[in-house]
């Protein structure tokens, strides 16, 4: 059984590793916990990242229904590879709405 606070605190500050693979994990270890006031705050300097795919993982764990905004930018960017797969996740979601 894991203590909530504690794995909170670790991955809060896991949130400012130097290592954006480290960084990219974040948003998963923070899930279930999105409502708390310090977990909104660090899900918002993670969808500011300056790594692509730190973004692109967070918008995964946090929801990419909520963040089409960031999405969009991502699709739009200088990294290939994630530009892709925002692009992907944004037809998923155009198609789920159709739906």
């Amino acid at each position: 059984h894991l203590d909530a606070n504690r794995s909170r605190e670790a991955f809060l500050h896991l949130a400012n590793d130097p290592d954006a693979a480290v960084r990219q994990q974040v948003a998963w270890g923070l899930a279930g916990q999105f409502e708390r006031e310090d977990v909104k705050r660090a899900i918002a300097v993670l969808l500011k990242d300056k790594s692509p795919g730190v973004r692109f993982m967070t918008i995964l764990a946090f929801g990419p229904q909520k963040c089409v905004p960031e999405l969009e930018a991502l699709s739009k960017g200088s990294d290939p590879l994630i530009a892709d797969l925002a692009a992907q996740k944004l037809n998923q979601l155009a198609n789920e709405k159709m739906n």
